[in-house]
């Protein structure tokens, strides 16, 4: 018998065609179709053009079925690596997961992999290198992502401040007489050159067609807003980016040097807040500035938000404007009339005044 030649019975080829359609794994595919082929008498280099094995490979597939037959399809045991994890490991990591931070004496309250495996180093000198070991079962807590706040206290992506602020004492302690810092929230927003067509009546089933100017152009604008005396600084630049937050935070920095008080400044988790390029910025401004990070997708909770709805449904809102100078020149005069009328800004952004905010609007709109 030739080196090439490959006998197979029936019954094992209904077997190889099993293995072929249904193996879970993809060596298994090749080799189970490697020797059907070579069983049908079809060429070593035809079947290494469909297979896309080398002719050793296909050489070795058909010495092993010679010898094994059946058995030389199937992968070989593979032992892998030894495990690192010890029986002791594994009892505290159990026990970590089941226990929780709080009951450990932690503010936060979901274990964090970062968290959970400097515990096991500091608690138990257990060091398995940066890379944590997977869950040990389905009820296993292990998330990844920035942990949780507790209700007492406020935590970071980078840790757990040491005097740690929340904004529910951080509202109370901004609107006394004798507050020592000042509580500013922040963000960035687009406008867009395209109309925003709101509150338009149009006969039914009547669509009302409005022009548009073509491609859309887009407008930057940061802000921040001071809580309790409507303060609102702002800039624009043609794209977000974490140098328009940097121009803020220092304008809020040379304020609190200034005025002898310390800025709480609120930001969300959201771009360009969490850039390389911001993050310096925030560290240098210590400790004039402390942020106080909101929740992830809890960007609803930064009262700045309702200023950019209002400016964006009223005075950008079924406009149609000849150019891009001339869009930028009204957007940037709507901030400014902001900037100049702070019972504006807080009859905006306050809940309870509704009956102001739409005198206001008449007044000003």
């Amino acid at each position: 018998m030739r080196q090439s030649e490959v006998r197979v019975k029936p019954w094992e080829s209904r077997r190889l065609k099993q293995l072929r359609d249904h193996a879970a794994s993809a060596r298994i595919v090749k080799r189970a179709v490697c020797l059907l082929l070579s069983a049908a008498g079809e060429r070593t280099r035809d079947i290494a053009r469909v297979t896309g094995l080398s002719r050793r490979a296909i050489e070795i597939i058909r010495r092993r079925w010679r010898q094994l037959r059946l058995r030389s399809v199937l992968d070989k045991p593979r032992p892998g690596r030894p495990s690192l994890i010890t029986v002791e490991y594994r009892r505290e990591l159990r026990r970590a997961l089941r226990k929780g931070p709080l009951a450990l004496g932690y503010v936060f309250t979901v274990w964090s992999i970062a968290r959970l495996r400097t515990y096991l180093r500091q608690a138990h000198g257990h060091h398995l290198g940066r890379q944590p070991p997977a869950a040990t079962g389905p009820r296993a807590r292990l998330r990844r992502r920035p942990p949780q706040a507790h209700a007492g206290r406020q935590t970071r992506r980078a840790g757990i401040p040491p005097n740690p602020t929340t904004i529910a004492a951080a509202k109370k302690g901004a609107i006394k007489a004798d507050a020592t810092f000042e509580l500013w929230y922040a963000d960035a927003t687009e406008f867009d050159l395209l109309p925003h067509l709101v509150r338009c009546w149009m006969p039914k089933a009547e669509q009302r067609a409005v022009r548009t100017p073509g491609k859309n152009r887009k407008l930057a604008a940061f802000g921040a807003l001071c809580y309790g005396c409507g303060l609102f600084l702002h800039h624009t630049q043609p794209r977000v980016t974490a140098w328009g937050m940097r121009h803020l935070v220092q304008r809020l920095l040379r304020r609190a040097r200034r005025t002898g008080r310390r800025v709480v400044l609120v930001l969300d988790r959201g771009n360009p807040n969490h850039a390389h390029a911001f993050a310096p910025r925030l560290g240098n401004g210590e400790p004039h500035v402390e942020v106080v990070w909101l929740l992830r997708y809890c960007w609803n909770l930064n009262l700045i938000e309702r200023l950019w709805k209002h400016i964006k449904g009223s005075r950008l809102a079924n406009v149609l404007f000849a150019s891009y100078q001339k869009f930028v020149e009204h957007a940037e005069s709507a901030l400014e009339d902001f900037a100049k009328h702070p019972d504006l800004t807080l009859s905006v952004v306050t809940k309870t005044s509704q009956t102001n905010m739409r005198k206001n609007l008449v007044a000003y709109t």
